[in-house]
């Protein structure tokens, strides 16, 4: 824990690193930036992954083994400490199984102690489910005005015109009225049945003209090339973000201020990318320079050089700037949801395209990403396909 700065690495990693299977940059690493600045946070830390395992070992259907848990836990980690978003996953999670079991006041206790979401999602629900329905609308409405993700924008929009509709309150101002969910253009497709539903459609639009070309790349298109956009900016040795070698992220990555920590850096990037030529230029070098080197948003095996030279052709350099700013506005929830393919037909121009075999649906995260499409005019649709019948 005091080389890695958790127990999730082990000396594997030396290993794996020696073996060639995992090859990171070389960042630089200031002693002063080490994760533990005194043994209180040594202490701290390493009692959070204590009270983990009784957790995953105990009776957690036992009320008092997990408020004996829940009092265990220090309330005195600062936010910049390592300890401090486990001590967040771990109240919820404890929060989590409260509720489950019915202890509603504790659980909801443990929430309102927890920033992690949906902790804020769950207490409205709570209260809802006992009667208390102008405050879980409150609630939601507090969401709307300070949210931490488009996740919680989404549940409470929907959560409070829900409330709003049964319980006859008047929709506060905050609320955006409850409109059909958009819906994209669907294409129905009868396929002969393969193994990847995903193949078969690409396959299909390959086949439609010679000239047409379609890719399975679903979440490693945008997020690969703003990886390689951006690489600079994230293996900037900032104090906490880098301390063994070890790190295919910087350890604030997931952090709601990761860019607000980098905005000059950011700011000095996209200086330097003013077109889809700049983006070439700079894209392309680092596809050189960096292959192979871990990158938590590039997935080199699914990234040809070719592929985001012929995107890089066909699509609007606002729509890349688009995509790019919702993926930087959560990391956590928005390198994920995109369509699974992009299709570029003969006549020039592109489409992202989302496909969904026989019983699936879209999830809400992609359901989300195709609203923001919609808004920035970035063309898309779903492929709904039916195999056709021997």
């Amino acid at each position: 824990m005091l080389f890695f700065g958790n127990l999730n690495q082990s000396m594997t990693d030396f290993v794996l690193r020696d073996l060639g299977l995992y090859q990171f940059e070389s960042y630089n690493i200031d002693p002063g930036h080490r994760p533990y600045r005194s043994t209180l946070e040594i202490q701290q830390h390493w009692l959070l992954y204590q009270l983990q395992t009784l957790f995953e070992l105990s009776d957690i259907s036992d009320p008092a083994v997990l408020n004996q848990l829940i009092a265990i836990i220090p309330h005195d980690i600062e936010s910049s400490s390592p300890a401090y978003r486990k001590s967040e996953r771990l109240r919820y999670h404890l929060a989590r199984q409260l509720e489950r079991i019915d202890e509603l006041p504790t659980a909801i206790e443990q929430y309102r102690q927890c920033l992690l979401p949906p902790s804020r999602e769950r207490i409205a629900r709570i209260h809802d489910q006992q009667g208390q329905h102008r405050e879980a609308l409150d609630l939601c409405v507090q969401i709307i005005e300070e949210p931490i993700n488009d996740e919680e924008i989404q549940f409470a929009n929907l959560f409070a015109n829900r409330l709003v509709k049964r319980h006859g309150f008047d929709r506060p101002a905050e609320v955006a009225s409850q409109h059909k969910p958009y819906q994209p253009e669907i294409i129905d497709l009868e396929l002969e049945q393969q193994d990847s539903v995903e193949i078969a459609v690409a396959e299909y639009y390959d086949l439609q003209d010679d000239a047409d070309s379609c890719y399975y790349v679903e979440n490693s298109l945008f997020n690969g090339v703003l990886g390689l956009v951006i690489w600079e900016v994230m293996f900037a040795p900032l104090p906490g973000a880098f301390y063994n070698p070890f790190q295919y992220r910087p350890a604030d990555f997931y952090e709601h201020d990761f860019c607000a920590r980098r905005n000059d850096l950011m700011t000095q990037s996209w200086e330097s990318v003013n077109s889809n030529e700049d983006i070439w230029r700079v894209v392309s070098a680092r596809w050189q320079q960096k292959q192979g080197l871990m990158n938590p948003l590039v997935n080199w095996q699914h990234l040809e050089l070719d592929l985001i030279e012929l995107a890089l052709e066909r699509i609007d350099y606002g729509h890349w700037r688009a995509v790019f700013s919702r993926i930087l506005g959560d990391l956590v929830n928005n390198r994920s949801g995109f369509p699974d393919l992009v299709h570029f037909p003969p006549g020039g121009g592109y489409r992202l395209v989302e496909v969904k075999g026989p019983g699936d649906s879209l999830q809400k995260n992609q359901q989300r990403w195709m609203q923001y499409f919609d808004e920035h005019g970035i063309p898309h649709c779903v492929a709904r396909v039916t195999w056709q019948t021997p």
